[in-house]
């Protein structure tokens, strides 16, 4: 999935800690330098390329000036696209693997990488004892194989852009 971010010009520290507006599809956090560093997701048909797009950096300028107005003061520094690796349900893989024996794995961190920590020492706890421990569980290797995708409120998608239909029903 190919995501943006872009920073702003260093400013005293404002935000602390990092803000997710989840209905505008936006985060932004503060760098140490005092750089205002986010993102917002917007609907887009799937690009192959790390250019960065107006469409992002608009939606992005959009909620910091709704949301944050100081901010609408402060240059743009740089903008960039990455890919990270997401899940269908958007939730990591975390756990043995079903078809490779003594393989474990945590990957696709799409989201909520912050929790990586604690993930990390439950898994350690999880190879060392060989059981896989309860909150782990859901995140298992082959949940899309069994249908069993993590249903998680908390993740906010951008919806499809919608089409227009060639001819209009009357109201």
């Amino acid at each position: 999935m190919r995501i943006e971010c872009s920073a702003l010009e260093p400013t005293r520290a404002v935000l602390r800690p990092a803000i997710a507006f989840i209905d505008r599809l936006c985060y932004v956090s503060q760098t140490a330098r005092g750089e205002v560093v986010g993102g917002a997701e917007v609907p887009e048909r799937p690009q192959v390329t790390l250019a960065s797009d107006l469409s992002s950096l608009t939606a992005t300028a959009r909620v910091y000036c709704d949301m944050l107005p100081p901010l609408a003061r402060l240059r743009i520094l740089r903008q960039w696209a990455g890919l990270i690796h997401a899940t269908p349900d958007f939730g990591p893989l975390i756990g043995p693997h079903p078809q490779l024996a003594n393989l474990w794995v945590t990957a696709g961190w799409s989201y909520g990488y912050a929790s990586s920590a604690a993930v990390g020492e439950l898994l350690a706890r999880s190879i060392v004892t060989g059981t896989v421990d309860s909150i782990l569980q859901p995140f298992a290797v082959d949940r899309f194989d069994r249908n069993a995708p993590v249903v998680e409120g908390g993740i906010v998608l951008a919806a499809p852009t919608p089409t227009v239909a060639s001819s209009p029903e009357p109201f």
